[in-house]
């Protein structure tokens, strides 16, 4: 078999290997450690360290690299997904997410009813939106019940065009493949100037979608191409995790808000993809 674009003589060992991948897996705990940090250690920021502060306040930044890698995984995984399986497919990503979501709302409901304070912000006539995940989109949206599966609703959104994007990433090829990379990091790094931090609407779905495309169009790619050398995914490793730190602790200002906008940050989606790539 040829290698096509990515060189001539037989095929090299694939980029791809199935199964687990421990580093990713170890990527995906450490993201939701650090978005869960940003949420309870507020009480604990004046007495910590300033640089150990900002980098934890930054912490939804997380959401961005799970975007990323949940984009990665799946176009790794489900590169072979035709139409006759979207269904299942679908169905699979509904039934992932939305049990616990109508859970911990229902047990939030029951709380409330009892006169139970969870820390939940009741408002009864949003709570069918939050069942939905939606309630992002609804004019007059105030953040209630439970604020942070805003992400989870954006997700689903990338999961209903996932089939289409990973059928047109298989039409194009790999040249295609790599036009779309390139296309997606431009978008994000814009996107992510213009609109980072942005939790709710029309420019958390861009902001969220770009990144996410921009996995599923890495992880196309390493289906396709040989694998790197371990001196070249070494290198490559380290200078992701170097611009991770700049993104987030290294020479930003003594507020968070400081940082958004900032060019530094805005490449830390970049950087994700660059390190789940390399891993």
């Amino acid at each position: 078999m040829k290698t096509g674009v990515w060189g001539g003589g037989t095929q090299p060992q694939l980029a791809f290997r199935a199964g687990e991948n421990r580093p990713l897996t170890s990527i995906r705990g450490l993201a939701s450690l650090w978005v869960f940090t940003a949420h309870v250690a507020s009480v604990f920021y004046p007495v910590m360290p300033h640089r150990l502060a900002i980098g934890l306040v930054c912490g939804w930044l997380g959401v961005d690299l799970f975007f990323v890698l949940s984009g990665f995984i799946l176009a790794s995984v489900y590169a072979a997904l035709r139409p006759a399986r979207w269904g299942r497919f679908w169905i699979k990503r509904v039934f992932r997410v939305f049990p616990l979501n109508t859970a911990v709302l229902g047990f939030c409901a029951l709380a409330a009813l009892a006169g139970i304070r969870t820390g939940a912000l009741v408002f009864w006539p949003d709570l069918p939106w939050h069942l939905l995940m939606l309630q992002s989109f609804v004019p007059g949206h105030r953040p209630g019940w439970i604020f942070v599966n805003w992400s989870v609703g954006i997700e689903l959104i990338c999961y209903a065009l996932f089939p289409l994007c990973v059928l047109g990433l298989h039409r194009l090829g790999q040249i295609g493949a790599l036009c779309v990379l390139l296309l997606a990091a431009g978008l994000t790094y814009h996107l992510q100037l213009r609109v980072l931090g942005a939790f709710f609407g029309w420019d958390a779905v861009l902001r969220c979608g770009s990144e996410f495309l921009l996995g599923a169009a890495a992880g196309t790619l390493a289906r396709r191409m040989p694998r790197l050398s371990p001196t070249t995914a070494g290198v490559l490793e380290i200078a992701a995790l170097a611009a991770l730190i700049a993104g987030t602790a290294g020479g930003l200002g003594a507020e968070w808000c400081a940082a958004v906008g900032s060019r530094r940050m805005a490449a830390v989606p970049l950087a994700a993809a660059a390190l789940i790539f390399a891993l």
